[in-house]
């Protein structure tokens, strides 16, 4: 894609606020982001639709829940090679959800248990900002969605290379920072421009300027 995508950022609060009254982003990307650090990108046609859905899951036990030590960063979770995410949650690391693919591990403890022990689903929500960038629909949704799935691509596939961020199978379509949609290959020569980026600890912040010019 040789046009340019205008993106504006916006911080929308915590995820156990979600929607906030000043709602008003339909179309883009949106980045979850924990203790300063990109733990999730998504893309939506419909974000209110799609947020709420996470938020859904989160409280049923099916959304993933990093829990790193104090003296832990949660990338250092996400780059552990995915066999050995059994030993990281049953050191109460990580909750993972049984709906994650291809992963063999077997919960010796319901959800209710894990957040006993841990951190509440509702705890947990208030420590993840929602970032959305927003971007202008056109009349083609076609159009639309290929601007949004590239752009979050390019924003996992870098934050993947700059943390050595692992995919949770034995596949290469589905790392910690969700389902990649494109190759390395279609991101090359994207261009995106933006006036404002999220708040963010540095070394997350410079994999985003290494995107938006």
């Amino acid at each position: 894609m040789s046009e340019v995508i205008n993106v504006e950022w916006k911080n929308l609060g915590t995820l156990e606020v979600f929607p906030p009254a000043n709602y008003d982003v339909i179309n883009g990307v949106y980045l979850f982001v924990y203790d300063n650090k990109i733990i999730y990108v998504g893309e939506s046609g419909n974000m209110f639709i799609r947020i709420k859905h996470h938020t859904i899951n989160f409280k049923n036990g099916l959304g993933t829940i990093w829990n790193p030590s104090k003296d832990e960063s949660v990338y250092d979770l996400m780059n552990k090679n995915y066999h050995k995410y059994s030993k990281l949650e049953s050191d109460h690391k990580v909750w993972i959800p049984s709906s994650v693919v291809n992963l063999s591990h077997f919960h010796g403890y319901s959800f209710k248990e894990w957040q006993d022990e841990n951190i509440s689903i509702n705890d947990y929500l208030k420590k993840v900002t929602v970032w959305v960038g927003k971007i202008d629909p056109t009349k083609d949704e076609k159009i639309d969605k290929e601007k949004r799935t590239l752009l979050e691509t390019a924003i996992q596939i870098n934050l993947q290379h700059e943390f050595q961020i692992s995919y949770y199978s034995d596949t290469t379509e589905f790392c910690w920072l969700g389902k990649l949609e494109h190759s390395l290959q279609a991101i090359i020569g994207l261009e995106a421009h933006s006036s404002n980026l999220p708040d963010l600890e540095e070394s997350s912040l410079k994999v985003l300027k290494q995107i938006f010019k």
